[in-house]
């Protein structure tokens, strides 16, 4: 069985916020009147509102080798950064680690500790948790 590695990807509000306002010069360009400068002021006081209500964060797991095999020990170190300025998250002290099988059935559920967005731990495939 060979375990493979899954990347998220989370939105961005700082490239939500170019986007937006290209796409606001853009109409506004075609329709020949220029942007208020104060619209997109509160444009990007909203975005920012919403940023720090609900942050983003994302995780990024580094492994010590490509694949695995039954009796193989994985590890791996997990990055966990603020997804807006990528720097590293306080927001989550728990990380979640599940191994599922290619039916998805939880095989095993590690809970590690996150200390300044980082954390790192192994995981032994057993044959006989494997096997189930």
């Amino acid at each position: 069985m060979n375990v493979k590695k899954v990347s998220c990807s989370f939105s961005n509000f700082l490239m939500l916020q170019i986007l937006l306002l290209s796409f606001l010069g853009i109409t506004s360009a075609c329709e020949g009147q220029p942007v208020a400068k104060q619209g997109i002021n509160e444009l990007i006081e909203s975005i920012n509102l919403i940023a720090e209500q609900r942050p983003v964060e994302k995780l990024h797991l580094q492994f010590d080798k490509p694949w695995y095999s039954v009796g193989d020990t994985i590890w791996f170190k997990a990055y966990l950064f603020e997804a807006t300025y990528l720097t590293a998250s306080a927001t989550s002290g728990i990380l979640y680690i599940e191994l599922v099988n290619d039916s998805n059935v939880l095989i095993k559920r590690m809970m590690l500790p996150v200390i300044s967005g980082l954390s790192w731990g192994n995981i032994f495939l057993d044959g006989k948790e494997l096997s189930q």
